[in-house]
């Protein structure tokens, strides 16, 4: 029974409850999966965020007991209100997985001793990570339209499919287009056929030309002489420049039958150009994206009918907060990691930095080149990683971190050889490392490798 008038650990508690609050010292207190099973279980709701942060009240001649959370992690956490009731609903639904009777399974060595490889804890020197989540995108996209609008007879391929450039994927009706072609093509045999005639014109004139010219010259002979009269030589002077204008107007009438041509030629081929945007071409060689036509739909020029992209370079899109971007350079080199693919160690090049940022967010869009691979895909979530600033501060292998439910922590080894579950406030993560705020002093051993056999309180044997 507690102490009369004592107040209770919280509203509604009874003192059969408080007496069945298992009482922890300061040399039995831990921060570990194994102590949460044990700590736990009587409490729900409030009782339970109280006893962890604030512990245990005393009970008349035994000792108190200490919070469940150690000193770093609850000067780290600072509760705030609205904390507070987060923690509550997240405290409280870990209970029963914390109270259940699961334990950490993996093959022990000889003896129930395990191997492990440790690591010593101690701050780092290095860069400031600025972590930008994004989506990949095809360096190269092009939306296929018709220029002509039709009925769609035909679609050759699927989303998913490779295609090369030239490949047809599409048929449109080309009926009205091909009319034109005919019509095109028989203006151009007319304008051959009126060139051909005023071809032998011309040549007609140029003979009477060339005999009026001997006719002109004879007669102004016989005119030097006296033999014929002013009358007759005018007369034969005028059918010579009449003949010479007829032949040039002829020429004048040829070069219009031969820009006839030239017309007629050009719309020929602007007719078969628009019959040949009847067969929807890919552009580049790649994969088919999306499909947004069937067979029988109507073709509106602008409107996408199959969109291609290119398969074999793709880029991580980012926005960056207005604050990070003057410290993004082009052409560096910069961590991305991609969760759907395995690729340890991908590096990326930053390509674009968008000059303008978007109203709405005030981030400005970088466009990071990704290593080619086939596993990768438009539209996969992707994280880069910039350095911004020094800074000095305690990492951990990513692979170190233990996560059991909402729970992370680490494995700490104490002089004894004995692992313990130590819980962790995460900061930053960047592709192999994890920052840690709270939680790890300076000079802890850290188990890095090994930790899939390991229990809280187990037995190891360090390895270098």
């Amino acid at each position: 029974m507690v102490l009369k008038g004592r107040k209770r650990l919280a509203k509604g508690l009874s003192d059969d409850d408080v007496a069945a609050i298992p009482l922890v010292t300061d040399s039995q207190r831990v921060s570990t999966l194994e102590g949460c099973r044990t700590l736990l279980a009587p409490f729900q709701g409030a009782r339970l965020l109280r006893y962890v942060f604030q512990g245990r009240r005393a009970k008349r001649g035994g000792p108190p007991s200490p919070p469940l959370l150690n000193a770093p992690i609850r000067e780290a956490l600072s509760m705030k209100p609205a904390f507070e009731a987060v923690l509550i609903f997240g405290l409280s639904a870990i209970v029963p997985s914390c109270t259940s009777d699961h334990r950490r399974e993996g093959p022990q060595e000889e003896g129930g001793v395990s191997r492990v490889k440790v690591e010593l804890t101690a701050p780092r020197e290095g860069q400031r990570i600025y972590k930008a989540p994004g989506t990949v995108r095809a360096a190269t996209t092009a939306p296929l339209s018709s220029k002509i609008m039709g009925t769609v007879l035909e679609v050759r391929v699927r989303a998913g499919d490779r295609v090369k450039a030239g490949q047809v994927l599409a048929m449109i009706d080309a009926r009205e287009t091909e009319a034109m072609v005919k019509k095109s093509e028989a203006g151009m045999q007319e304008a051959s056929m009126a060139l051909q005639e005023i071809d032998k014109s011309l040549e007609a004139a140029q003979a009477n030309l060339r005999l009026a010219s001997s006719t002109l010259q004879r007669f102004q002979e016989l005119a030097n002489e006296k033999s014929i009269s002013p009358q007759e030589f005018d007369e034969v002077r005028t059918r010579h420049q009449a003949s010479a204008a007829a032949v040039e107007a002829l020429q004048a009438r040829k070069q219009q039958g031969l820009a006839r041509i030239q017309q007629a030629q050009s719309d020929v081929s602007a007719s078969q150009a628009l019959r040949s945007y009847a067969e929807l071409r890919s552009p580049i060689d790649g994969v088919v994206a999306q499909r947004q036509a069937e067979p029988g739909s109507l073709a509106i020029p602008g409107i996408p009918l199959l969109t291609v992209e290119d398969s074999g370079r793709y880029r991580l899109e980012v926005p960056v907060e207005e604050g990070q971007i003057s410290r993004i350079r082009l052409g560096k080199s910069v961590p991305v990691r991609v969760d759907a693919i395995s690729y340890p160690g991908m590096q990326g090049v930053v390509s674009e930095i968008q000059p303008s940022a978007d109203p709405a967010s005030r981030t400005y869009l970088v466009k990071v080149n990704l290593p080619p691979s086939s596993d990768l895909r438009s539209g996969m979530y992707g994280e880069a990683y910039f350095e911004v600033g020094a800074s000095s501060r305690m990492w951990l292998p990513r692979q170190s971190i233990v996560r059991e439910g909402q729970l992370e922590g680490v494995f700490v080894v104490d002089k004894s050889h004995v692992a313990r579950l130590r819980l962790l406030k995460l900061g930053e993560v960047s592709p192999s490392a994890v920052e840690v705020l709270a939680g790890l002093d300076n000079g802890e051993t850290v188990v890095v490798e090994g930790m899939k056999t390991l229990q809280d309180g187990s037995k190891v044997e360090v390895i270098r």
